[in-house]
């Protein structure tokens, strides 16, 4: 009796997020995952959903960025999406996905342009695809940036912002060639968003400040102190509502965050920033 070839045992497909970059965050990887489930069954509202939840967890992380985007191109919102991964590409190297999974995720052909010589965006998607990281645009770039409350305080909110500030291979960074600016805002009444009247920011920095490693971190603390009844007659109900982080070198800008983002897409919002509050532990800029 001839032998016969063994059939071949049937294999389960990996589920979609088998692919994903995990963030640390047991939660958010767990809200990741339920997004790309839904978006394999097509339900692309609900993937957004999840997704929201686990921005509001970690915002401004670069995987829960690409995911929202490749779920906005799936729901035919290419002009969203592409302001996702726009926003993913300034955060630096290896903060997002394939360039060529960027340009194909839009099915209808919109969102991203086609592909042109490596740039910005091209360096951001790098290291995830595999390849080797390319250098930012500028010497500096932000890292993505993390806020988190803190749970010892029982009166007020205080509010902790990491900040991961990279240097490009080889650069040679100053101390006084640099600036970090932290915008805190506030919700007020429960209907409307203004920059804090919360205490005067306060700074801390890995010491020395001397990117020996290619990254420094820098914290910020908001703060708003339990408000009396007469400071709520002043000033409004107060609470945390979000930031903004423009960072600079020489007195060129050269990255920006924000959570939630509106802070930065509002006009109306960015029209309280335009007068920079230095960075009070970092030197003043020399005159040029």
């Amino acid at each position: 009796m001839p032998l016969q070839s063994p059939k071949p045992i049937a294999t389960s497909s990996p589920p979609p997020s088998a692919s994903i970059p995990k963030t640390g965050n047991a939660q958010v990887d767990e809200l990741i995952e339920v997004a790309a489930q839904s978006r394999e069954l097509n339900d692309a509202e609900g993937a957004l959903k999840a997704l929201d939840r686990a921005d509001l967890i970690m915002p401004d992380h670069p995987t829960v960025l690409r995911e929202k985007a490749l779920t906005l191109g799936k729901l035919g919102q290419a002009g969203k999406a592409k302001e996702l991964w726009d926003r993913i590409s300034r955060l630096g190297p290896g903060a997002g996905a394939s360039i060529v999974e960027a340009r194909t995720s839009f099915s209808d052909g919109a969102g991203l342009p086609p592909a042109t010589p490596a740039g910005p965006l091209d360096n951001a998607f790098a290291s995830l695809s595999g390849g080797a990281a390319q250098p930012p645009a500028g010497p500096l770039s932000l890292g993505a940036c993390a806020v988190r409350p803190d749970p010892a305080v029982a009166r007020g909110q205080k509010m902790i912002l990491t900040m991961p500030v990279r240097s490009s291979p080889g650069a040679q960074i100053g101390v006084d060639d640099w600036n970090l600016d932290v915008f805190f805002y506030d919700r007020v009444d429960e209907v409307r968003v203004e920059p804090t009247k919360s205490d005067p920011v306060v700074y801390s920095f890995d010491m020395p400040v001397d990117f020996t490693t290619g990254e420094e971190v820098v914290t910020a603390v908001y703060h708003m102190p339990e408000l009396t009844p007469q400071d709520v007659v002043n000033i409004g109900r107060r609470e945390y509502y979000g930031y903004v982080v423009k960072l600079y070198y020489k007195h060129r800008l050269m990255s920006t965050a924000a959570s939630p983002r509106d802070l930065l897409d509002n006009p109306g919002g960015a029209g309280a920033m335009n007068v920079p509050a230095g960075n009070p532990l970092l030197p003043l800029p020399r005159p040029q």
